[in-house]
């Protein structure tokens, strides 16, 4: 028996551009800090602690390059997004999640896999 795949609800509707490119602007501007362009102070009002603390972290690997970078909205004020990342000649990947406040978009959370 198929996997039952239930309806998304009425009042979910697909994320306008704007929302997306807050979201874009966010990633963008995480990749700059990973890759040293940027402060970590920079994002101080666009992280949890717990995501900037796991930034922090990864700062040590040394400056890093997007490959590729998507972007799926999950609802309305949710986005996540994965990436590669070349980090000291390795392919990473990266994943975050965002999320749409009353300030604009925060990441909840981010890794930088091995």
């Amino acid at each position: 028996m198929p996997p039952r795949i239930r309806p998304l609800p009425d009042t979910w509707t697909t994320p306008d551009h704007d929302h997306v490119a807050g979201a874009q602007a966010l990633v963008k501007i995480m990749v700059e800090v990973l890759s040293g362009h940027r402060p970590l102070t920079r994002l101080a009002d666009h992280t949890t602690r717990t995501a900037r603390d796991t930034i922090r972290e990864n700062l040590d690997t040394g400056p890093i390059r997007a490959t590729r970078v998507h972007l799926r909205p999950v609802s309305p004020t949710i986005c996540e997004a994965t990436g590669t990342v070349v980090d000291n000649g390795r392919l990473r990947a990266m994943l975050l999640r965002a999320e749409l406040t009353p300030t604009g978009w925060i990441c909840t959370r981010f890794r930088l896999l091995p």
